[in-house]
């Protein structure tokens, strides 16, 4: 069964969340340790519903 966030949003995953660890240590010098996970997917969140996106992924993509 998949878990099914508002929006129609998917729950991050291993693969984006790493991506948003590594743009972030990489631009800002902030390491962010896995506990993070829950802040990095509420904040982006946000952003994925405004934009009408289901996937993590696709909000790191459309920033970039």
């Amino acid at each position: 069964m998949s878990i099914s966030l508002p929006g129609g949003l998917q729950p991050i995953t291993d693969e984006e969340f790493q991506r948003f660890r590594d743009f972030i240590y990489t631009h800002a010098g902030i390491s962010l340790s896995a506990q993070k996970r829950q802040l990095v997917s509420g904040r982006v969140m946000k952003r994925c519903i405004q934009l009408g996106l289901t996937r993590y992924g696709d909000y790191f993509d459309y920033v970039m």
